[in-house]
């Protein structure tokens, strides 16, 4: 599998410069000298997250013990990565990856950036699967009286939805469905929204360009829609998946966050 990650974006540099302004301003000023102290600090936790890591297991670090000061110590050097999550329903989560892929924070929704919960290492959070099980309904295909009967194709694709679903329960093999390659009309469209319901976990990932993720109230069946720099609509696709590509960190993606973490306290050091 490859890296949504395929270079350093925006976040990684910043986090750069970050980093290096840390260790300069800690060698000149009381206020750099306790910033880097801070991070340092934090850095056994968040290395020892990234230990503990493995492949389909989280790595959780309560950060609530520190005081706002040491919070917006990481918040500056962590940054802001590709992906952000709500999670509707009670209690309510705001989620940020940060710069460093993989590494989310985690805690309430009111504010954007979050930093009053807790940072976890994974593809991505736990408590993000646990969400869309809330809720959900079990797929079933409607009687023939209740499919209107100028339908085209949603009748088709509810079908390949059941299947994939049933198959991805047994064998855990993930199906995609690209809408824009059937013809569809306004009525399909609001049946099979119908069917599909809105779920309670909305993201936002600018890793391959700007993507819009929703899950529905299917379990594992989720609405992707990727647009171009106009903001137009160019891919539209449903995903039967625990989580879609778009918002997942790869363990490669992970592994190259370690050691972009390891590199930075090494020459700070």
């Amino acid at each position: 599998m490859g890296s949504r990650h395929g270079s350093m974006g925006s976040g990684g540099s910043e986090a750069q410069k970050g980093m290096m302004s840390m260790n300069i301003d800690a060698s000149t000023d009381i206020e750099g000298r306790r910033a880097l102290t801070v991070t340092e600090r934090i850095a056994g936790r968040l290395l020892r997250l990234f230990e503990s890591y493995h492949h389909g297991q989280q790595a959780v670090c309560d950060v609530r013990d520190l005081d706002a000061e040491e919070r917006a110590g990481l918040k500056d050097w962590l940054g802001v990565g590709d992906v952000a999550l709500r999670l509707d329903g009670e209690p309510r989560y705001g989620i940020q990856e940060s710069c460093f892929a993989g590494l989310w924070w985690v805690g309430g929704a009111e504010a954007k950036m979050v930093f009053d919960g807790y940072v976890e290492v994974g593809t991505y959070p736990q408590v993000m699967r646990r969400r869309a099980g809330v809720n959900s309904d079990i797929p079933t295909m409607p009687e023939r009286a209740d499919v209107p009967a100028d339908l085209m194709n949603a009748p088709h694709v509810w079908s390949e939805i059941l299947a994939a679903v049933a198959a991805f329960a047994t064998t855990g093999a993930s199906h995609v469905i690209n809408l824009d390659l059937l013809p569809f009309t306004a009525g399909d469209h609001a049946w099979l929204d119908q069917c599909l319901g809105e779920g309670a976990i909305s993201a936002q990932s600018g890793g391959y360009g700007f993507c819009r993720v929703v899950n529905t109230r299917i379990r594992h069946v989720w609405r992707v829609r990727h647009y171009n720099a106009s903001g137009h609509l160019i891919l539209h696709s449903l995903e039967v998946t625990d989580c879609p590509s778009a918002i997942c960190a790869t363990p490669e993606d992970i592994a190259d966050s370690k050691a972009r973490i390891v590199s930075s306290f090494a020459d700070g050091s």
